[in-house]
């Protein structure tokens, strides 16, 4: 399944434990909503999508923030940006769980 056309209405921003949060949602993320809702750069943007590339190069991340992606098509990653270029984290963790591998990744803001 790919994402629908119609990207969301509401802000897709808030601040979470002192951290300025970006979602995007499918076909927010090609219509640039973050941009168009204005938000500014975020610490952590985070992409949910079925078809979507991960782009860190375009992301609205401050420097030292993150660029997390979630894809059905595409595999998971996290971004670190640094000095104004992107780095690929790699994945901290994983678990076994239901027959499968659950990843996730540790983010670090103090570095």
């Amino acid at each position: 399944m790919l994402c629908q056309n119609d990207p969301g209405s509401r802000k897709g921003s808030f601040q979470l434990d002192g951290l300025k949060i970006g979602l995007e949602i499918c076909a927010e993320r090609n219509a640039k909503m973050l941009q168009q809702w204005k938000v500014g750069e975020v610490d952590v943007q985070v992409i949910i999508s079925a078809s979507i590339p991960a782009t860190p190069d375009t992301a609205l991340i401050k420097d030292g923030g993150y660029l997390l992606h979630a894809d059905a098509n595409h595999p998971p990653a996290a971004y670190r940006r640094n000095a104004g270029s992107s780095q690929t984290v790699a994945s901290k963790y994983s678990f076994p769980s239901l027959g499968g591998t659950v990843s996730y990744y540790g983010l670090d803001f103090t570095k």
